[in-house]
């Protein structure tokens, strides 16, 4: 049981790594309404609850692992585990989102041209990755609900989660190139 959660954890944090890399010179500026910010902003929230439900479809496997897996006495050892990993990848998610939200905004310093120039991209960057990240949402749950009536469920649930895993980082991946591309 262990080596599933340690894989997990290392999986997430793969994921988060290469996003908090490229945003971390990013500097802090307001973000008004209506503004190619905020749509960049919305992304990272939509990003969030991938990352979220990615983390809820790792923990329903990891469940079902212990049900299927853990002797008797060790089931409530194993499943709290399981809750653990879910809101140590939780509070990862969090972090992430900040760090995304930090990358929306244009490095101080530009000229005001490049600055608008560069936020425009940006907004187009967070639309991108919020409909990217809503399709692994939606993905993951469509998932979830064909494992109701699955021969076997714990094969059914790890097939999700490694899908949603992958199409969050994707999505990282996506948003990260996309913003390398911005003046």
């Amino acid at each position: 049981m262990q080596p599933f959660r340690t894989l997990v954890v290392a999986t997430l944090a793969a994921a988060a790594i290469p996003l908090l890399a490229a945003t971390a010179h990013a500097s802090g500026h307001g973000v008004s309404a209506g503004t190619s910010a905020a749509q960049c902003v919305r992304g990272c929230a939509m990003q969030k609850k991938a990352c979220v439900q990615s983390a809820r479809t790792t923990s329903l496997a990891c469940k079902q692992d212990c049900r299927t897996n853990s002797a008797p006495q060790d089931l409530g050892t194993c499943m709290k585990g399981c809750s653990t990993t879910f809101r140590d990848t939780k509070d990862g998610c969090n972090a992430t989102q900040k760090t995304c939200i930090e990358a929306c905004h244009p490095a101080a310093g530009g000229a005001g041209g490049d600055d608008a120039a560069t936020m425009s991209c940006r907004g187009g960057c967070g639309m991108n990755l919020a409909d990217c990240a809503k399709g692994v949402v939606e993905a993951a749950r469509t998932c979830l609900t064909g494992c109701r009536s699955a021969a076997d469920r714990l094969s059914c649930f790890q097939g999700c989660a490694a899908d949603a895993q992958s199409g969050a980082a994707g999505c990282a991946s996506d948003f990260e190139t996309c913003g390398s591309g911005c003046p």
